[in-house]
């Protein structure tokens, strides 16, 4: 079961097989959740679902910034986190976009 939270305060719970139908912007968090757990990504400006075999792939990245990009493998049994070094290539429908400043206009670049 994926939970995702809109930074509107929308909340979709849904089959991560639906992933690829949710609204695709404004982004707060994704949970992932299965019999070993919830695995949650939230705070970035891009999410990404894809399968990977038999599990299920959830991640997060902020652009622009020098910090890594992680995901969680998200197996029958476990968990199991990876800090990656790029960006996997996907497709559009297995990506969502995030929103840094709900509600507000964007800071001027100084």
């Amino acid at each position: 079961m994926i939970r995702v939270s809109y930074v509107s305060g929308r909340v979709i719970e849904a089959r991560p097989e639906d992933w690829p139908d949710l609204p695709s912007e404004g982004v707060d968090a994704v949970e992932l959740t299965n019999d070993a757990g919830t695995a949650r990504v939230s705070g970035h400006s891009i999410y990404w679902l894809y399968r990977e075999g038999p599990s299920w792939v959830l991640g997060g990245g902020s652009i622009g910034y020098t910090n890594p990009l992680g995901e969680t493998l998200v197996d029958v049994g476990n968990h199991q986190y990876r800090q990656i070094d790029y960006m996997p290539d996907l497709l559009a429908r297995q990506v969502k976009l995030g929103h840094w400043w709900p509600g507000k206009e964007r800071p001027p670049h100084g």
